[in-house]
């Protein structure tokens, strides 16, 4: 039988998944389908020469190279239109400066 879950059983899920974002080896930055960024880890922070504080709420297009920047609010809104496991963009990486 399936047991309700409970406001705690939330709150561990959420610190969990919070763990596991900051002890990522990899740089993740999360964001809203808005493009502002909700939660980054301490990789991304060194990644991108941000504190976490500077990057949180801003657009992710801050993050985006010069090149890039003007279109990727429509690949970011072609993603959550159609989300799918992958690096975000369906047709390339993007890597920091």
């Amino acid at each position: 039988m399936n047991d309700p879950v409970t406001a705690d059983d939330a709150l561990l899920a959420a610190e969990r998944l919070r763990q596991v974002v900051e002890f990522a080896p990899n740089a993740l930055v999360l964001v809203d389908r808005a493009g502002r960024i909700t939660l980054v880890n301490a990789e991304a922070e060194r990644l991108f020469g941000y504190e976490r504080a500077e990057l949180l709420g801003q657009p992710v297009e801050l993050l985006v190279p010069d090149r890039y920047r003007a279109g990727h609010p429509a690949h970011r809104d072609g993603f959550f239109g159609n989300p799918h496991a992958g690096d975000g963009s369906g047709t390339r990486s993007v890597r920091a400066p």
